[in-house]
């Protein structure tokens, strides 16, 4: 695409860049200092206590002024941060994004914090007398901990966990078929899901069908018997508007009718009753940390002697797939079946634990 990203290693910048970030960071403060005087002249001639034959455009620079105070402002901060991190500061990700144009290179310099709990913790936690947060997913792998530590709160922290009012061992059941191929090797995975999903469709007069990866739903969906495609609504043939109504159009009409999506269907999708009796969960939704803010984490994570997999790809996995699963449970008078083609949650250690922090689903041998 024309970009490149050059990442700093535990956040340390060459001694090179160091010195030419360090005048940088003065000259931005002291055009930030200008600024910030003309910004006062141009508000005392609103006022009125300043004179000036053109006190009418002050109005119309004012706003402009401004713009480029907080980009001056924004300039200092990061090159005050680049200067000063020739010994680094692993809890920071520093990146250098370059984009080749048609009329040259530029050079983008970045840096994100890794724990914005810290920064919670000043601006927001030690202002706060009090506060309650809540939501469905604030609870990961059975505990508060990763979420508490995400967002700067300390020990003194009162959790609780409710159940939910749905009975999901009576109304929805969880098959998690026994397959031969391993997710991992994306080829023999995606022709045994060209043979399961038409089995599986069957099943119901609806189903939403999730997958991680554009390319493995395109094969998948390009494998199925012309009679099955005709009743798939699959994700980039429309709009997601369009291709909800329709599925919910031929519901209405008889059915059947399926949506095959990508994450982006995981969540904040609404289909009560009919309109979803199955889901279908092509492969577990770890992501890949190809973002430099996730890639820095992880590397932070095993300088420390931890592991990123199992404290980070893990718990957000679970998170995604508890959201994904969510999808068939919305109303009281939901129900059906979901079920997950990935035998890791049979053969991985960590599948059991994945399992177990979903709802208490009904389990169907498959």
């Amino acid at each position: 695409d024309g970009n490149a990203i050059s990442r700093f290693s535990l956040g340390r910048i060459p001694e090179s860049i160091v010195e030419l970030c360090e005048p940088l960071s003065r000259y931005f403060l002291e055009f930030s200092n200008l600024l910030e005087t003309g910004h006062a002249h141009l508000q005392e001639l609103i006022d009125g206590s300043r004179n000036w034959e053109n006190a009418e455009r002050a109005e119309e620079w004012l706003p402009v002024v401004g713009f480029h105070i907080n980009r001056a402002s924004q300039s200092h901060d990061l090159f005050s941060d680049f200067a000063g991190a020739a010994l680094g500061n692993p809890m920071c990700a520093r990146w250098v994004l370059r984009h080749e144009t048609d009329i040259g290179t530029d050079v983008e310099c970045l840096s994100a914090p890794l724990d914005p709990g810290a920064i919670l913790q000043e601006i927001l936690w030690q202002k706060c007398h009090a506060a309650v947060l809540t939501s469905a997913t604030l609870c990961t792998m059975g505990s508060f901990e990763r979420f508490i530590e995400q967002v700067g709160l300390g020990t003194n922290v009162r959790n609780r966990r409710i159940e939910s009012p749905f009975e999901f061992g009576r109304i929805a059941t969880l098959a998690i078929p026994r397959m031969n191929s391993d997710p991992r090797d994306v080829g023999l995975h995606t022709e045994e899901l060209g043979q399961l999903i038409p089995k599986l469709l069957e099943l119901e007069i609806s189903a939403l069908v999730l997958f991680t990866s554009w390319r493995q739903m395109q094969a998948v969906t390009e494998a199925l018997p012309a009679s099955v495609l005709n009743d798939c609504r699959i994700q980039g043939q429309g709009s997601k508007q369009k291709l909800l109504s329709e599925h919910k159009e031929k519901i209405d009409e008889g059915g059947p009718s399926y949506l095959f999506g990508l994450a982006s269907f995981s969540e904040g999708v609404d289909l009560p009753d009919d309109y979803c009796r199955h889901v279908i969960i092509a492969k577990l939704p770890f992501s890949v940390p190809d973002d430099p803010i996730d890639q820095a984490f992880a590397e932070w994570l095993e300088s420390e002697g931890r592991n990123p997999f199992v404290e980070v790809s893990v718990p957000e996995a679970t998170l995604k797939l508890i959201q994904a699963c969510g999808r068939l449970i919305r109303h009281e008078e939901d129900g059906g079946r979901i079920t997950i083609l990935d035998r890791r949650l049979l053969t991985r250690a960590y599948g059991r634990s994945i399992i177990e922090s979903l709802p208490p689903y009904g389990r169907e041998d498959a």
